[in-house]
């Protein structure tokens, strides 16, 4: 496979798992609209505890899946695409969910970007 062919096969993953992974944050977001989770006063000190333990499974669950799909050097991607995610969901005006999954969605695809040269190159 030309390196073309990798960079856009390694694109089209990295944007799939940050798709999945943004939708599912944002699912988790309208479950806390909904006091699903708790409801009154106490959910200040749920949503403080249950959003960082959410970032650590989310970014876990994307190693996992591009590892498991053959991506080279997916824990470089799942190190850098939450942080790239952080960086875009920043830039936000509003927090839409709109936002929040095109947010996740563009930093795990710049984060697979950003990660090609040091896949291509231990090859």
């Amino acid at each position: 496979m030309s390196r073309g062919v990798e960079l856009a096969v390694r694109s089209a993953t990295c944007t799939t798992v940050g798709l999945a992974l943004g939708l599912t944050w944002w699912l988790i977001n309208r479950l806390f609209e909904a006091d699903v989770f708790c409801t009154g006063e106490g959910c200040l000190g749920v949503v403080l505890l249950l959003y960082p333990a959410l970032l650590v499974v989310c970014a876990l669950l994307g190693h996992f899946v591009l590892t498991s799909s053959g991506l080279p050097h997916g824990w470089l991607v799942a190190m850098l695409g939450p942080m790239a995610s952080g960086v875009f969901i920043g830039l936000w005006p509003a927090l839409t969910p709109f936002a929040t999954v095109a947010s996740v969605t563009g930093g795990y695809l710049v984060a697979g970007l950003v990660s090609a040269p040091v896949a291509f190159r231990s090859q």
